[in-house]
């Protein structure tokens, strides 16, 4: 779909670019920064005017895009969660020892830069870790000689994170996008981590590595596996 420029947006609004702006800034409506220009998508332009021809204030906006966002994370934890389990629609890495060798050296010069990363190096590295398999991790401490052979990821995870550009995220809708499957491949991986951990040292050490791992459905399942066991 081809996007319109602030002037168009306003216009439709029936506002001034001042107004516009401001809506943009409060998150009412989003623009994507594309060449030093804020463009935006028709259908939410259009939305946004029936709301406001509907009587719908902006603090009726805020509140409905509250409860969406709330909705959309509980549906995608509940997502992520089925795939895990199931095992469906989630790529292997190749656990070779020459793959295993040259992916963790090409983490450990990641972490080496210091460039911004881009929507391609955010959706690279989102495969990347939700590649990655309890197999990978064992193959990697042997390669390596090293207990925590998932650290790099670990590290390389948290800096993409935390060195994108904010802005970015809040005005740029592909970039949020990439932004959001990274952080969701970075879950899955934790929880990769943790398993992984679990069966090299055991529980109690799993759990305070990754504690948000207490009481997930994982765990859960693990333990109804365990007792049938037993």
């Amino acid at each position: 779909m081809e996007l319109i420029d602030s002037d168009e947006a306003a216009q439709i609004l029936q506002v001034n670019k001042s107004r516009l702006h401001q809506l943009t800034r409060d998150g009412f409506i989003r623009a994507q920064l594309i060449k030093d220009a804020n463009l935006y998508d028709p259908n939410e332009v259009h939305r946004l005017k029936e709301l406001r021809d509907e009587g719908t204030t902006l603090v009726d906006v805020a509140a409905m895009a509250t409860r969406a966002q709330m909705i959309a994370y509980r549906l995608e934890r509940q997502v992520t969660q089925l795939l895990n389990i199931i095992g469906a629609d989630i790529p292997s890495a190749d656990i070779s020892p020459e793959a295993v060798v040259a992916l963790h050296l090409k983490v450990e010069h990641t972490l080496t830069t210091t460039t911004i990363p881009t929507v391609t190096d955010l959706m690279h590295w989102g495969q990347v870790f939700q590649s990655l398999s309890e197999e990978y991790f064992h193959i990697a401490a042997q390669e390596f000689e090293t207990n925590e052979p998932w650290l790099p990821y670990l590290d390389l995870s948290n800096r993409l994170l935390r060195t994108v550009q904010r802005k970015r995220i809040k005005n740029d809708l592909e970039f949020s996008t990439a932004y959001n499957y990274l952080e969701m491949a970075r879950r899955s991986m934790r929880q990769t981590m943790f398993f992984y951990v679990r069966s090299t040292s055991n529980k109690r050490i799993a759990h305070r590595a990754f504690p948000e791992s207490l009481g997930d459905i994982h765990e859960d399942i693990l333990s109804m596996v365990s007792l049938a066991v037993d």
